[in-house]
């Protein structure tokens, strides 16, 4: 289960660079630089990934368009996809650009490690 079922996270970029997060919660959206000191000051973004509810094994919270690799399919770079119709992440293999044959909570329940690889900037998508 999702530890933050009652709120929506975002990282905030433009076409080259992280520029902040963001967080929905019941009273409305806040914002921080770093991910720890929030306020409602607006950070300006073209673009916003939403936040997986899960992490790597340093601990890094997953995004959207984040690359992943996972310690069972080594060779099989992964792309963490928010479907916005079906309001679900998807795994996208990198190379094929297919859905990966795995849903995204028996990826992340599996034993084994999982290590972001980078992010993909809007302006590389495909």
């Amino acid at each position: 289960m999702n530890p933050w079922e009652n709120e929506i996270r975002y990282r905030l970029s433009n076409e080259h660079e992280i520029l902040g997060y963001s967080r929905w919660m019941d009273v409305g959206f806040y914002y921080s630089k770093d991910g720890y000191a929030w306020n409602g000051k607006v950070i300006p973004s073209q673009f916003q990934d939403r936040f997986s509810g899960y992490f790597d094994k340093s601990k890094k919270p997953l995004f959207s368009n984040d690359l992943i690799i996972h310690s069972f399919y080594p060779s099989i770079p992964l792309i963490l996809h928010f479907d916005s119709t079906l309001d679900t992440f998807q795994l996208i293999e990198w190379e094929s650009q297919t859905i990966f044959d795995m849903d995204i909570c028996t990826f992340f329940g599996m034993n084994g490690n999982i290590v972001w690889k980078g992010t993909l900037f809007h302006a590389s998508k495909l």
